[in-house]
């Protein structure tokens, strides 16, 4: 009910442009016949009927979902998105600071008040609908005396108990006129009603009235029914008065003072003669003159116009260039270098941002920097660096990290040059750069770059080490962001809530050797393609969305061997076959300990159709799986040790009978397992 009831109102609040556009359209357009304003509504009631829309460039509606329905199916933070930039800006951080959960008890409050509202708006809805059928239950009562007028004509009855003519009745409907009326009001009020039936109002009314009652809390729906009540009327009188002299007109004005009546509720139904701005209607009568046929066509131009421009949602804002790039050099030289792009956040979604910026922490080598950031080297050159964007940005912020040791340091804020486009750096030190770039109208782009001093050791040929000092090793896992692990889920910056940790193994393309990612997650089908993707491609779509990278490594250490046998038979009931059998299956039996047969990471442990009950172990560039087995005692991301137990032999998933089915891939070929085995004296 709470997802309808977010439907209902996003509905109502972007319908709430068209209306604004046909109450302006309408005094535009004063002159055009006013059947031209029961179109202009037509288009307002295609807007709240159809639960859908198709975008377009030339929509003028600012947002096609305004509040979205997150927030009740998800712990996405509270927002909203109206596509006017100052009003996200102003709004979110209240929103936010407001209704954004820090407990669970919190979060349920939210829920409950959306789940309150949408009873009330449920409640709003019977109410005006049990209203308007008491209403016509009165009404029918009424008129169940009439008569019929000469008594044979019976869709035309006269009635004592009413005091303004009406119509009553949708598929058959009924003229009802007072008694006690003069031959020439009589006339004009049966031409009036008549006209009625003929435009099918009889549908429109209630119509307008069943969206009302709908859309009941939105101010601007009672505006629209009223006013389309009223354009409804005027409509008939010019109908029946176009083709007159200006003795009838006056006769017509008459009849409508005759029978007019001050009606203070507003209801579906009936149609009646002298129910709705009388004295408007009365002047308009006598002042009507026959609209010329250019103001006719330009008032079905502004329709078909209004029609797609508010009829449609806008398209999602793309970046013409995606990712925005940033070229950055010295000022005394063109050799420009392409900063990393690390994040985007598109324009009207910047107060809630969501983005994963690349701030690593921990004790990184310079030696491997290069391979991941690029870098400038500033030997030799002047301390001043330009930043290239292509198109200006409105606002940039540049922070740097002193001398690249990504210890507990903390960044720094450097003045940017808004006319020069350009820093001014440390002389001859190595930091690492990050930039923030806004465009008010795009969005906020996020970038990185390196700068080598002259001490810095990558500007060697190579280290020079002795005999006793071993190359530092360098290792990128876990520089990425700080989380914890709290309730079963895991939590960064206290406010991104993840539901899964993952190892991601594959290659990317070109690259030479197999990499590993580590992702916080709420997708469980996320795989290493997708996340490699996301970093290179300038298609927003790829991005992730509901992934963050808190590690990445490349895997170029080489496996060997292994000398610890996984369980306690070693009898081989299947030996590996590259074509047809790609395992090696150890017989055993069911519960018999199993045990990894080297050091590693646990890349999943999980059911599967075809291996049942299994375990993945990345060991240096190998992957180790374990089939088939009775219960698994790790988690994925663990860290295991050689002859550690992981579970316990079985006969799951596509198995004849108890046993273990190993199998490895190294650089991503699958070998013989028995190719790597080295028995000792200890086994």
């Amino acid at each position: 009910m709470s997802v309808i009831f977010l439907k209902i109102l996003n509905i109502s609040l972007v319908a709430g442009w068209l209306i604004l556009a046909v109450l302006l359209l309408r005094l535009i357009l004063k002159k055009a016949p006013k059947w031209i304003s029961c179109l202009l509504w037509v288009l307002v009631a295609l807007r709240l009927l159809l639960p859908f829309s198709i975008e377009s460039a030339l929509s003028l509606i600012p947002s096609g979902e305004i509040i979205s329905t997150d927030i009740v199916t998800s712990d996405a933070t509270p927002k909203i998105n109206t596509g006017i930039y100052f009003v996200n800006n102003t709004v979110n951080p209240v929103v936010e600071e407001t209704f954004t959960p820090v407990s669970e008890v919190k979060k349920s409050s939210l829920q409950i008040g959306i789940s309150v509202a949408s009873i009330v708006w449920v409640a709003g809805m019977i109410g005006i609908f049990l209203y308007s059928l008491i209403s016509f239950l009165r009404l029918k009562k009424s008129v169940s005396t009439s008569v019929p007028v000469n008594g044979e004509n019976k869709r035309i009855r006269i009635c004592d108990g009413v005091s303004s003519p009406f119509i009553l009745g949708i598929f058959r409907p009924v003229i009802y006129i007072p008694s006690g009326l003069d031959t020439k009001t009589f006339e004009c009020v049966e031409r009036h009603e008549k006209a009625h039936i003929k435009r099918g109002d009889q549908f429109w009314k209630p119509l307008g009235f069943i969206l009302l009652s709908v859309y009941w809390f939105n101010p601007l729906c009672w505006v629209a029914y009223v006013l389309l009540c009223k354009d409804i009327e005027a409509a008939c009188d010019e109908k029946v008065i176009k083709h007159e002299d200006k003795s009838f007109m006056a006769e017509y004005s008459q009849a409508l003072l005759d029978c007019a009546v001050q009606r203070k509720r507003i209801s579906a139904c009936p149609l009646a003669f002298g129910e709705n701005g009388v004295k408007q209607r009365v002047r308009g009568v006598l002042n009507y003159k026959q609209p010329a046929f250019w103001i006719i066509l330009i008032s079905i131009f502004a329709i078909i116009v209004a029609g797609v421009c508010f009829l449609t949602n806008p398209r999602k804002k793309e970046l013409k260039q995606m990712p925005p790039e940033l070229k950055v050099s010295f000022s005394d030289t063109k050799d420009f270098k392409i900063a990393d792009f690390t994040g985007f956040v598109p324009a009207g979604e910047i107060p809630n941002e969501n983005v994963q910026e690349i701030e690593p922490e921990g004790d990184v080598q310079n030696l491997e920097l290069e391979k991941h950031f690029d870098c400038l080297y500033s030997e030799g050159h002047e301390n001043k660096v330009i930043l290239d964007f292509g198109e200006a940005p409105d606002e940039v912020i540049v922070k740097y990290l002193p001398e690249i040791t990504f210890s507990d340091t903390e960044y720094t804020d450097l003045p940017y040059d808004k006319k020069t486009h350009s820093i001014t750096i440390p002389a001859d030190s190595s930091d690492l750069y990050l930039v923030e770039a806004m465009w008010n109208d795009i969005g906020k782009a996020y970038f990185m770059f390196g700068i080598k001093g002259k001490d810095s050791i990558l500007l060697a040929e190579g280290p020079v080490l002795s005999d006793e000092e071993e190359l530092p090793e360098f290792n990128f896992l876990n520089t990425f962001a700080d989380y914890k692990y709290e309730d079963g889920q895991y939590v960064v910056d206290g406010d991104m809530v993840f539901q899964y940790k993952k190892i991601l193994v594959g290659r990317s393309p070109n690259a030479e050797c197999m990499g590993s990612y580590i992702v916080l997650t709420n997708d469980p089908d996320i795989t290493y393609e997708i996340v490699d993707r996301s970093l290179f491609s300038s298609n927003m779509k790829d991005w992730l969305t509901d992934t963050m990278i808190i590690g990445m490594q490349p895997l170029t250490d080489e496996f060997e061997s292994f000398s610890c046998w996984p369980t306690e038979n070693e009898r081989i009931a299947r030996q590996f076959d590259a074509d047809d059998h790609p395992e090696t299956d150890i017989a055993g039996e069911k519960g018999t300990p199993v045990s990894a047969v080297s050091d590693g990471t646990v890349v999943s442990a999980e059911f599967s159709t075809d291996y049942g009950n299994s375990i993945v172990i990345l060991s240096k560039n190998a992957l180790i799986r374990y089939s088939y087995l009775d219960s698994i005692n790790v988690n994925e991301c663990d860290e295991v040790k050689a002859g550690d137990v992981i579970g316990s032999l079985g006969s799951t998933g596509r198995s004849t009978g108890p046993h273990l089915g190993i199998s490895m891939t190294v650089d991503e070929k699958p070998v013989n397992v028995m190719d790597y085995y080295v028995k000792t004296a200890e086994n």
